[in-house]
């Protein structure tokens, strides 16, 4: 309560001796401006409309204030104008800017709409981020905040989260269009599609700010991350793409992606930018290691991942030492057996990545002409152990690895399949 507003309260209170009111209004304000004006963050948490009516005419006082967050809040529309008004308005200091909408729908809308407002013109907030949207919303509110969002010239960072779909991408690639401030866009988890994510690629042959745009865990599939790929080639401004999500099947996706991947590798460099290790476009890498250390392991069964997949990470990530291509029998519609085909691609794709020592092949229905072409390549690479387990491996593939054992004194071959040769001619080496 302000010092104004407690004041007015104490004018009807009864004192025994009245000359006490004023010693405790200026007990009160003395305690008042000693808080507002130490503190830089403020959560506010389970406000309801009369207490934002009173907060509004206090947020002058906080003069340090960088930082607030707002949930679980019940508002009106004049009392969302009104806090809006003194968050945003002339005079106002916050730089960070956090909501969280799972309320009630009217008071969520009505608080979007009023920041909205406001937004076209403050010039303190440069991080954004928003939280639990749902579908509805973002027919409405997130379209609101594209308004706001064109003409804005500080925010630099924008986070949105919940379910805005393809609609609200729509909404913030045409924000995008215009705003000449935000360098870093955050989107993901809003079960955005290939259109949503098409939308975001045409913005970007026209936007000449956004350096980050995190598109991870939506559903942008094959034809997104192709026309994301198209979207990069006339922008020389993204360094970082992230599309992450769980469509590893698609066959044409690593292509897409390494496409992109091409493209950022060229925006870093006219930028100046240092290449970090890992992949810029998918997560993997990054996400599973601490400072950004690429992983020394990948397990193609944990991650959902296939054929191809594998062989793309083999060639841009030269830090693994130990890949596992078992055949995760629970996710056989997503991972294609390897066979003699797809032997042949592994193979190539050791030659390229040089640095791994252990190789698991077990059930993927491996023969013996890609048992051969593996063998060959043991002898030349640096893997010292392979599994083979449960493979169709023959005669002419169980030679194929006898002559690798003794060409290659540091090669241990794991077997365990039904061939009677393989088994006989390992037994001296395992």
């Amino acid at each position: 309560m302000t010092p104004e507003a407690f004041e007015k309260q104490m004018a009807s209170a009864v004192f025994t001796h009245r000359s006490d009111a004023a010693s405790v209004v200026q007990l009160q304000a003395k305690i008042f401006y000693q808080k507002v004006s130490a503190c830089e963050d403020l959560l506010l948490e389970g406000l309801k409309a009369s207490e934002f009516a009173k907060l509004a005419p206090a947020l002058k006082h906080y003069r340090c204030l960088r930082s607030l967050r707002l949930k679980k809040f019940n508002v009106g529309a004049e009392e969302a104008t009104a806090f809006a008004q003194a968050l945003l308005g002339p005079g106002g200091v916050v730089q960070k800017l956090e909501i969280w909408c799972n309320v009630p729908e009217a008071s969520a809308r009505e608080m979007l709409q009023a920041l909205a407002t406001g937004l076209q013109t403050n010039s303190t907030v440069h991080t954004l981020i928003i939280r639990d949207f749902t579908e509805s919303l973002a027919t409405t509110s997130v379209r609101a905040l594209s308004q706001g969002l064109r003409v804005n010239t500080a925010i630099t960072k924008l986070v949105l989260r919940g379910r805005i779909g393809n609609a609200g991408a729509e909404a913030i690639a045409v924000a995008l269009m215009t705003n000449q401030s935000i360098t870093h866009v955050d989107l993901r988890q809003n079960g955005i599609g290939r259109h949503g994510a098409a939308a975001i690629a045409e913005t970007l042959k026209h936007n000449s700010t956004v350096a980050i745009m995190d598109l991870g865990d939506n559903s942008v599939k094959e034809q997104g991350a192709c026309a994301l790929a198209a979207g990069l080639k006339n922008n020389h401004v993204v360094i970082d793409l992230n599309i992450n999500c769980d469509w590893w099947e698609l066959s044409d996706v690593p292509r897409a992606l390494s496409e992109i991947e091409r493209l950022l590798e060229r925006n870093r460099e006219e930028n100046g930018v240092a290449a970090r290790p890992g992949s810029h476009i998918w997560h993997y890498q990054a996400d599973q290691a601490a400072d950004e250390q690429l992983p020394e392991k990948l397990d193609c069964k944990a991650y959902k991942l296939g054929l191809e997949w594998a062989v793309w990470i083999l060639h841009i990530n030269t830090a693994l030492t130990s890949v596992d291509l078992i055949r995760p029998f629970p996710y056989m519609t997503i991972v294609e057996i390897l066979e003699d085909t797809g032997a042949a691609a592994i193979v190539e794709a050791l030659r390229v990545n040089g640095t791994v020592t252990h190789l698991s092949l077990a059930q993927n229905d491996l023969g013996d002409a890609g048992a051969v072409a593996l063998a060959k390549a043991l002898v030349v690479y640096r893997v010292t152990h392979v599994n083979v387990n449960g493979n169709s491996i023959g005669d002419e593939g169980a030679e194929a690895f006898a002559n690798a054992l003794r060409a290659n004194t540091t090669l241990t071959v794991r077997s365990h399949s039904g061939s009677w040769i393989l088994k006989k001619r390992f037994i001296g080496n395992l």
